[in-house]
């Protein structure tokens, strides 16, 4: 599990104006287009720490531990059949989107484990994913998501169109921004960085309202202009419920 990395304070894009409607129950949004205007000095955020693991077992049981963690040998994948073994594989049930829940609980069970409770301290927390589905909203031009929130070395292989792999590439990380930097139609890491510490200094401004049992909709969709964040109440909770009984003890 990693901490979500902290933008710095100083923003020299805080000062641009957005299109939001003031008001707990009014729909705010954050504009996206024109993408140019995240340009410009990057924004700096800290590496990720490792704080601690948890897992799930076959029968989806969650383990404050690694137990799951499994040693990555590359396989020879050249000329391989993408397709091969599909017909076999076994669909895990789909529920929605994986809650926020076990994130939480591993959260509160690091904190029994450190004396330095500023190792823990974030302003945002969620999923890996989630923060780099926002991080590409700026060229994304056809896939919708929505999310709730509440106050509280990588292989890559190359196919063929009919499912063959036809080369293998090992690409560092970290290194991927600059192989695109300044080619025509790709995206721009400044931009996606910028954005990103833009949109949640301006979130951090709506979602207001310090009760957990409440929540926020946010939203992207058709037409792909911009984001908007609608107070739901308590229609669509963020957290569990043994979450809010943690916090009733803990006040």
């Amino acid at each position: 599990m990693f901490q979500p990395s902290n933008a710095s304070k100083k923003n020299p894009l805080s000062n641009r104006p957005f299109a939001a409607e003031q008001g707990l129950q009014g729909l705010h949004t954050f504009p996206i287009h024109p993408i140019g205007r995240f340009n410009g000095a990057c924004a700096s955020y800290k590496q990720p720490v490792e704080i601690m693991s948890f897992s799930y077992d076959d029968e989806r049981n969650l383990h404050m531990d690694d137990r799951e963690l499994k040693y990555y040998y590359p396989p020879d994948l050249n000329n391989c059949d993408l397709s091969h073994g599909y017909e076999t594989y076994v669909q895990r049930e789909n529920s929605g989107p994986e809650p926020i829940h076990s994130l939480l609980d591993a959260l509160a069970h690091a904190k029994k484990l450190y004396e330095d409770q500023n190792l823990m301290r974030t302003d945002l927390v969620s999923w890996r994913g989630v923060f780099t589905k926002i991080l590409c909203t700026p060229y994304n031009r056809n896939e919708p998501w929505e999310l709730g929130a509440t106050l509280w070395n990588i292989i890559v292989g190359f196919r063929d169109d009919n499912g063959f792999v036809k080369e293998i590439q090992e690409l560092k990380t970290l290194e991927i921004p600059r192989m695109v930097r300044g080619k025509n139609g790709m995206w721009d890491a400044t931009i996606c960085l910028n954005f990103a510490n833009e949109f949640f200094d301006w979130l951090k401004t709506i979602i207001v309202k310090n009760d957990p049992r409440s929540s926020y909709t946010i939203t992207y969709k058709y037409p792909f202009k911009s984001i908007q964040v609608m107070f739901a109440g308590a229609e669509n909770p963020v957290l569990a419920e043994r979450h809010l009984e943690s916090l009733k003890s803990d006040s």
